[in-house]
């Protein structure tokens, strides 16, 4: 074999081995297997559940705190609480996060009400699910008021617990989730782990 034709090959076999490396390197950080997800850094907000994080929230210098006791969450400044969750939602779970992506940190909450919907339903519902069921909740802050964001209708898995986490460091947060059965109730046990990031109107599976 001609020695001009031997170092093209082996060029060739040299060029497609990196780009296996390289592919494989890629599947590691974005596609992560299953066992690695069980291992997320998600239980670090566990303590959340009943208890008050401090932020301030709208940049004035002094801090809001953020309470949950009893199924009910509560955002004060000072002594003037600014923004309770109203009667018929439990709240199970919050974090502050930019979660949409647009430079705000919001108030993200695992809600447990009755009903699918709000006051808003698609015009093509005939009947309301009254159900209690689980529901991930968006809080922002617009000139000192706490208002929503976003709010998703009955989730098919109740969340436990979640978290955000940038783990492919593309600078945009991924919602890391651990969901359990409704069966369980309030006490939710986790049974699996699920990726997710917010895309333009919604959370979408990774």
């Amino acid at each position: 074999m001609p020695l001009k034709n031997s170092r093209k090959i082996i060029g060739s076999v040299i060029f497609f081995t990196l780009l296996i490396v390289i592919g494989v390197i890629f599947w590691a950080a974005i596609v992560r297997p299953e066992e690695s997800l069980q291992t997320a850094d998600i239980s670090h907000e566990s303590e959340l559940k009943i208890g008050v994080q401090l932020f301030d929230w709208d940049g004035d210098g002094q801090e809001e705190s953020f309470g949950l006791d009893g199924g009910v969450m509560t955002v004060a400044r000072g002594s003037d609480v600014i923004w309770r969750s109203p009667p018929e939602w439990q709240v199970t779970f919050f974090v502050l996060a930019d979660s949409m992506h647009d430079g705000q940190t919001k108030l993200n909450l695992s809600v447990w009400k009755p009903g699918s919907y709000g006051p808003s339903k698609p015009f093509w519902l005939e009947e309301e699910d009254e159900s209690v069921k689980n529901h991930l909740f968006i809080m922002r802050l617009v000139e000192g008021q706490v208002k929503p964001a976003w709010q998703s209708s009955n989730l098919p898995k109740p969340i436990c617990s979640f978290t955000f986490n940038d783990i492919d460091l593309d600078g945009r947060l991924e919602l890391i989730v651990q969901e359990g059965d409704y069966e369980d109730g309030f006490k939710c046990q986790p049974k699996r782990v699920k990726y997710m990031q917010w895309k333009m109107w919604n959370f979408f599976e990774l």
